[in-house]
């Protein structure tokens, strides 16, 4: 036989533990590129996280887009300023891509690209990073 105290915490214990719902993050890679480009600006880490369908990206150059659900149609949002968000699909498994009015955020879950190995440069210490092509030769006697 449970005690009054207990019969009074318990049910009021397992409504609130039901009315709380947890939000799912992770840390992500982000593509930023302006509106009409297709080439990315900058690549930063960032981390994703959705709750309820509210999207949040963090991004690590200071830059947080808050985004709420709109209307009954997948992929459509606001941004904290109230102008409209969409969310494509073009990344299969690999992440998401979200297009604002002045840019579009692709986020992917593979953060791997944002700690090279020197292993993959060739060239480290030096960076071929600030040139559009690149190509390795051998010395030839």
């Amino acid at each position: 036989m449970l005690s009054r105290r207990w019969q009074t915490i318990a049910p009021l214990a397992g409504v609130l533990w039901a009315t709380t719902s947890p939000a799912d993050w992770t840390d992500a890679s982000c593509d930023i590129y302006p509106k009409g480009s297709d080439h990315a600006e900058k690549m930063v880490p960032c981390v994703f996280s959705q709750r309820q369908g509210y999207i949040t990206i963090t991004r690590e150059d200071g830059v947080t887009h808050d985004l709420a659900p709109v209307g009954d149609l997948p992929g459509n949002f606001r941004d904290q300023d109230g102008r409209p968000v969409y969310r494509q699909s073009g990344l299969g498994t690999a992440g998401l891509i979200f297009r604002f009015e002045d840019e579009s955020v692709y986020v992917y879950w593979d953060t791997s690209a944002l700690h090279p190995s020197v292993e993959d440069n060739p060239t480290a210490p030096f960076s071929a990073k600030d040139y559009d092509a690149t190509a390795l030769q051998g010395c030839e006697r």
